[in-house]
């Protein structure tokens, strides 16, 4: 059998896929129908620099996408794929903003959740992407309400470095207080997202969790981690001194890190910055050797912001695989199915980074 084959066998013998992160309340509007209230093209919009993506989001939720018809097609239609695809969970972030939608994605997510529990384990993350501003407490009350609905908390730290957000580094602080607050709810955050050096938000989630969340002896008990940095892209891009402090870090804090082969190849790169060589993904393999939990994400699927993105996880098998030059499919199995890796697993991969 191929590499195909012999990891979908696998993964299905692990008991299915587990697509640790996706954006399935915006699946599939590349069509100009969920934008032509904005004048706006969808095809075009893909183009724009990330930050101007996150921006439009506002108008996708002004139009059709976000009418509780086509929300519940498109998240169903996004479930029945994973379903098809033999996905067994899928964690996936819904908006929970202070526009015209409010909490309604995230309730109709949680009825969906319920509908389809028999078929998937579907775990919805209230995610606030466009920030908290002070004199706009109405963004914080919808997201405690969205948060206090949902699996777990997602969110895009980034957002609030603006100008008259609340902050970077208060946008940490506040987020993993109130989650502390439910019961220590599991926190995933978007961090270090365009490969580049100045980005500290890896670095910034260590030290917030060392403060207000602690888990000193997380990996040595072999607890699963209650917060995941997603992406962490950038850490990629450090000196080889610098990363390694960010290892020890995410070790001695028991975070996780969640990876999107696809979403991080489709960065566009700036060619004026000066770093170590290193593919547009994160250092998975070291990571993976010095116990650090790693889980994979589709992401976006079919929207502005990856507009070829499909709701199987092989595909970003495939790409992590081929970008890291390391195939042994077994190891990629469990990585792909959530399972812990053992001391063979990390023999390979050791012997990878050696040749």
């Amino acid at each position: 059998m191929g590499f195909e084959e012999e990891v979908r066998k696998a993964v299905k013998n692990l008991g299915g896929w587990f697509n640790a992160h996706a954006h399935i309340d915006r699946a599939f509007v590349m069509e100009s129908k969920f934008v032509e209230h904005a004048d706006m093209d969808p095809w075009e919009i893909a183009t724009y620099p990330l930050e101007a993506k996150q921006h439009t989001t506002g108008a996708l939720h002004e139009g059709l996408a976000y009418t509780k018809g086509s929300l519940q097609e498109r998240i169903s239609r996004a479930l029945e794929e994973s379903i098809e695809h033999g996905t067994r969970r899928i964690d996936s972030f819904i908006d929970a903003t202070d526009d015209c939608i409010g909490s309604s994605a995230v309730e109709l997510a949680c009825e969906l959740r319920e509908r389809y529990k028999d078929k998937i384990d579907f775990r919805v993350g209230a995610y606030p992407i466009f920030g908290f501003k002070d004199d706009q407490p109405r963004r914080w009350d919808v997201f405690v309400k969205s948060a206090q609905a949902a699996n777990f908390i997602g969110t895009l730290p980034e957002r609030d470095a603006r100008a008259y957000h609340i902050g970077f580094k208060e946008h940490f602080r506040r987020i993993l207080s109130f989650a502390n607050s439910l019961d220590f709810k599991e926190v995933h955050m978007h961090v270090d997202q365009t490969n580049h050096p100045q980005e500290c938000g890896t670095e910034t989630l260590i030290e917030a969790v060392r403060w207000l969340r602690p888990d000193s002896t997380g990996r040595m008990e072999r607890r699963l981690p209650s917060v995941w940095a997603v992406h962490a892209l950038s850490i990629a891009s450090y000196s080889e001194e610098r990363f390694c402090k960010v290892v020890d870090g995410l070790r001695e804090t028991n975070i996780g890190v969640i990876v999107c082969p696809s979403a991080t190849l489709s960065n566009k790169q700036n060619r004026n910055i000066n770093v170590p060589m290193h593919n547009s993904i994160t250092r998975v393999l070291e990571l993976l050797l010095n116990d650090i939990p790693v889980r994979l994400g589709t992401d976006n699927v079919q929207d502005f912001f990856l507009p070829a993105g499909t709701m199987d996880l092989y595909n970003e098998v495939s790409y992590a695989a081929n970008i890291l030059r390391f195939y042994n499919f077994t190891t990629w199995a469990k990585i792909a199915a959530g399972h812990r890796l053992n001391e063979v697993d990390k023999m390979k991969i050791r012997s990878a980074l050696d040749n």
